[in-house]
């Protein structure tokens, strides 16, 4: 895992649009938990993932973010997310699309 990411367009629209940046995706993709569904990666940042360095401040940013790479190359950003329940809602995703 290197310590650039590319952004597609898409994911560096909804960044801005939910004030995510670059550096708590790198976060998130290094610390998160994991999960592969559909031909993606699915990372999940918890605060019980979060390393100790990081400012107490801006957890609640952080907290519950989500960042979604295709499987195949994990430094490509597709889409960037909060969500409380995100680690449950994909989990029960099916494991292939139809």
């Amino acid at each position: 895992m290197t310590s650039q990411l590319t952004i597609t367009n898409h994911a560096r629209l909804r960044s801005a649009q939910r004030g995510i940046t670059s550096g708590q995706m790198l976060l998130a993709i290094r610390y998160g938990k994991l999960i592969h569904r559909q031909g993606m990666r699915f990372y999940f940042l918890r605060g019980k993932d979060m390393p100790p360095w990081v400012d107490p401040h801006s957890l609640g940013r952080m907290k519950n973010l989500m960042v979604v790479t295709p499987s195949d190359s994990p430094d490509v950003v597709i889409t960037v997310y909060r969500n409380v329940k995100g680690l449950k809602r994909v989990k029960r995703k099916p494991v292939h699309l139809l």
